[in-house]
């Protein structure tokens, strides 16, 4: 994307896209594609270590379906219970924790207040993940429950999960951070054994957590 941006600006007078505008765009870029699929992947290991038995089931479905061979893209299709632990992981812990700013085209009326034409609108992403309504038992993370359902993370079929937002404003990175989180998760998993550090009674945000290479016949 920035490529393209700075191949447009070839032969072309743009006073107001210098250095400090294109530093700024690497580190937007940066932050966006690394820090919070680093946080994504780190928020699913935390919760495989607080549930053992996902953690095993987890690594049954891999050990089945991909055996020795360190797993890949094209065995992402073949693991229905790893996308449902990345995506049960995501609704627990919501990286993004609001919506990039709206602004209403028309007034609106929403729980009894009126909501002025050009308003700023910014959704907590969380309360969505959590609602009661929508979701059964929602504090506990349960990836079973994306089994029972075809919800994807672009908020297509409803609101009720949305962790990379959704409509025109959706993050256009969604599809490769989905991908790096299921294959690191799966190759994390595939290859050590995870578990709590003794005596932490709740891992948390901050990660205490233990892993061994998972012994392998040679």
């Amino acid at each position: 994307m920035l490529m393209l941006l700075l191949t447009s600006t070839v032969g072309k007078e743009f006073p107001n896209f210098n250095d400090s505008v294109i530093t700024s765009l690497c580190a937007e870029f940066l932050n966006g594609a690394i820090h919070t699929t680093t946080l994504a992947i780190d928020h699913t290991m935390v919760l495989l270590c607080e549930h053992p038995e996902v953690n095993q089931k987890l690594y049954r479905e891999i050990e089945a379906i991909v055996g020795r061979r360190v797993v890949d893209e094209s065995d992402l299709p073949k693991l229905p219970y790893l996308s449902a632990v990345n995506r049960e992981s995501l609704r627990v812990w919501t990286f993004g924790l609001t919506t990039i700013p709206h602004a209403t085209s028309e007034l609106q009326k929403l729980g009894g207040y009126d909501i002025p034409t050009d308003a700023v609108v910014i959704f907590v992403l969380e309360s969505f993940h959590l609602e009661s309504t929508h979701w059964s038992e929602p504090s506990i993370f349960k990836p079973e429950r994306f089994l029972e359902n075809d919800l994807d993370v672009l908020g297509t079929k409803n609101f009720s999960f949305l962790p990379f937002s959704a409509g025109r404003r959706v993050c256009p990175g969604s599809q490769l951070a989905m991908l790096e989180i299921s294959v690191v998760v799966a190759r994390l998993v595939q290859t050590f054994e995870w578990e709590k550090v003794p005596n932490v009674k709740n891992l948390g945000p901050e990660i205490e957590s233990v892993f061994r290479a998972r012994p392998r016949s040679v």
